[in-house]
């Protein structure tokens, strides 16, 4: 998005769960060392405040800080590179909540220029360990959301429509049954709706392997600490992931495009009889 907002300047509406601060908040004017020192400061304080409150709780708070300190950030960096930037707080699985924010851009653009789709759910977990409503979740995070998005754009004036999928749709991986499902359906829906709805828009899903500095796994330093000791795993950088996505929106013409890496092919083809590799790429082929 910011290279979106650095060389074309669009107007962009963003969507997300997270809350914006209201911009008073002390935390929001410490960079990302000082809020990592922040961390037991804020735990104290919110101790003393709320002497009941038990870890899992304080971590959830913590969390919280963190998104919106990332958010704010975010948008502030997009405004500055020239973009005319619009937050929601929107559930995009909601239709009535999409058909409200649809309505919004369109009484206010009187179109829909792109949508670029990359919500998403992962909770890598074995089949026993996954409950109904975390698969449901899953699905209808990168499914049904699609569906919402496509109904609202297809007749108002769409040019593109980019999902942001995953190697797991086509490779699978450990844990993720569910995601490596919605992001095969979420394939065949987009090509589905290019072909019969919207011919004359370029729709594709890239299924990327995870980005090295943003994203999911950037986000979770966890799941990163754990994917670099595979020795399969790699990562895509943020630059070529950009050069990636700006190709295939102006000369791509597949509906769906898998970016992998050669480090990653040998290991899926090495490791075929024993099942899929941890997926990810850091240069990507």
């Amino acid at each position: 998005v910011e290279a979106l907002a650095r060389h074309h300047r669009p107007t962009i509406h963003i969507t997300g769960r997270t809350s914006i601060p209201s911009g008073d908040e002390p935390w929001l004017q410490l960079d990302e060392p000082g809020l990592d020192a922040f961390r037991a400061d804020f735990f104290l304080a919110e101790r003393r405040r709320d002497t009941s409150v038990d870890m899992a709780e304080l971590r959830r708070r913590w969390d919280q800080v963190k998104r919106q300190h990332e958010l704010f950030h975010n948008l502030r960096r997009l405004e500055a590179l020239g973009a005319r930037v619009h937050y929601h707080v929107c559930d995009v699985t909601d239709r009535a909540a999409i058909d409200a924010l649809a309505a919004t851009i369109m009484r206010h653009h009187g179109r829909i220029d792109a949508v670029l789709h990359g919500a998403m759910i992962e909770r890598s977990k074995r089949i026993p360990q996954k409950t109904p409503e975390l698969v449901r979740r899953t699905v209808a995070t990168k499914v049904v959301a699609a569906r919402h998005l496509m109904r609202v754009s297809a007749g108002a004036g769409l040019k593109l429509f980019v999902n942001f999928g995953s190697g797991a749709a086509r490779f699978g991986n450990h844990g993720q049954c569910d995601y490596a499902a919605a992001g095969d359906l979420l394939t065949k829906l987009t090509a589905v709706f290019n072909r019969h709805l919207c011919p004359d828009a370029r729709c594709v899903t890239i299924d990327w392997p995870a980005w090295k500095s943003a994203g999911w796994v950037a986000r979770n330093p966890d799941i990163e600490r754990m994917m670099r000791q595979n020795p399969a795993a790699t990562f895509i950088e943020l630059d070529e992931g950009v050069r990636w996505l700006f190709g295939e929106m102006v000369y791509g013409d597949r509906e769906e495009i898998v970016v992998a890496s050669q480090t990653m092919v040998d290991a899926l083809s090495a490791g075929l009889a024993s099942g899929p590799a941890m997926l990810a790429a850091d240069s990507a082929e």
